[in-house]
């Protein structure tokens, strides 16, 4: 509940004075009207719960609906949750704020689930997300609607679900058969912190499993080359036609007839200045001259790509694709099953998959 405290304090001061504001002694709720006269915050109005169900993702063909028995045990799961905070001093008695229990008796997506997973065991997924609101009273037409707005920051509880990425880096993926998406392959996302002996992820999740469980799967490294060598192949067929391109327009720019369609353009431009300002022409030419030379050598340039920073447009996807065909074709048997590893600002991490 910590969230609600400091979400209601920050909000309602944002309104008015640095501290808290002063009451008169028959105001039991603590109304104060915020600069917009059609809004009112009630600072000492006692919280209270409000549940809202939420429509889930629906069924999929592969899995049944949802059976009343199934209904009443996640509702009993997540009405557990709800009385834990409930029971909390602030949950119980807090002011200034209300909270609604938003819940969703969902499905889980077989499709994302690895391939031979037996749908029929697998449990479904449910949750509640806690929104804390600070007590915000609309006045509408002379009446007052009570605690109808003024949403804080809120938490989510979600049960049965795969942990996913978590935001890390997607290295590469995995094309699969039929209606399965793309496998991703990411980054082992890192413990940054714990509560109570739990894992706290990227500093956005705690996870909780049975002991020993691991919630990703490592990827060996051949799986992942072989993933990854249609990426490569295609940025690599981007370099070569980049390069193709530049090729062809350093045949034409080195060619006489471009610096002889230059030079006729310029004359028609400038020609009568060769007598009337020679001078001018004189100057023009120069500059003509300059930017024909310029021309090339920046074809060439482009045509002649360096193993160097400039050049790497080129020699980055040629030398990743040659890279992975070579360590490809030398894994043993013992390395193609070992688990791939990626550097990452905080050390080697595992790649991993759903």
């Amino acid at each position: 509940m910590l969230a609600v405290i400091v979400a209601t304090a920050a909000s309602a001061t944002a309104q008015g004075p640095a501290g808290p504001p002063t009451f008169a002694p028959g105001d039991t709720e603590g109304l104060v009207v915020s600069p917009n006269p059609q809004i009112r915050y009630a600072w000492k109005r006692k919280v209270f719960w409000t549940i809202s169900n939420e429509p889930g993702r629906g069924t999929f063909r592969l899995i049944p609906p949802q059976t009343a028995a199934e209904r009443a045990r996640m509702t009993a799961t997540l009405d557990a949750l709800a009385s834990l905070f409930k029971a909390t001093p602030t949950g119980s008695a807090g002011e200034g704020f209300w909270i609604k229990d938003s819940r969703t008796l969902d499905y889980f997506d077989p499709f994302v689930l690895p391939e031979k997973t037996p749908i029929g065991k697998y449990p479904l997924t449910f949750g509640a997300g806690y929104y804390p609101f600070y007590h915000e009273d609309v006045e509408s037409n002379g009446t007052w609607r009570l605690s109808v707005d003024g949403e804080t920051t809120s938490a989510y509880f979600e049960f049965n679900r795969l942990p996913e990425g978590l935001g890390t880096t997607v290295v590469t993926s995995e094309p699969a058969a039929g209606d399965r998406p793309a496998e991703p392959f990411y980054l082992r996302p890192l413990v940054t912190a714990t509560w109570r002996g739990m894992p706290i992820y990227e500093k956005r999740a705690v996870i909780v499993t049975r002991a020993g469980r691991d919630p990703w799967v490592a990827v060996p490294m051949a799986r992942v080359l072989k993933a990854a060598m249609t990426a490569l192949e295609k940025d690599r067929k981007t370099a070569e036609d980049r390069l193709e391109g530049y090729t062809k327009a350093l045949d034409e720019i080195m060619s006489p007839a471009w610096e002889q369609q230059k030079r006729d353009t310029f004359e028609k431009q400038n020609g009568e200045l060769r007598t009337t300002r020679p001078s001018n022409y004189a100057a023009r030419l120069r500059s003509l001259e300059h930017e024909i030379t310029v021309l090339r050598a920046d074809a060439k340039s482009n045509a002649t790509p360096g193993k160097d920073a400039k050049g790497q447009w080129y020699w980055g996807p040629v030398g990743a694709h040659e890279d992975a065909v070579r360590t490809l074709a030398a894994l043993s048997p013992a390395a193609a099953t070992r688990s791939a590893a990626a550097s990452t600002s905080a050390g080697a991490a595992t790649l991993i998959c759903r």
